[in-house]
């Protein structure tokens, strides 16, 4: 099997740091890698591909809001 036609998915960023890894360590002489990616990358990765982001009606420059980034803001908005 070609490596970069396997895709693997995680849930977690740690999950996918560990199989990448693991992957480099058993085979040292692999010089393509299998897509490795959590769930939410890949729908990252899908959106900003092409012109995906204008058909969604977002700004090309967009940015994934996390759970800092969120308490930021509303810690902003609120003044907690």
């Amino acid at each position: 099997v070609i490596p970069d036609k396997i895709l693997v998915l995680t849930y977690m960023d740690s999950a996918a740091r560990n199989i990448r890894d693991r992957i480099k360590e058993s085979c040292t002489n692999l010089v393509q890698f299998p897509y490795i990616s959590t769930i939410h990358g890949l729908g990252l990765s899908i959106i900003r591909e092409e012109d995906h982001c204008t058909r969604l009606g977002l700004d090309a420059d967009f940015q994934i809001c996390d759970d800092s980034a969120r308490y930021k803001i509303l810690t902003n908005l609120y003044n907690f």
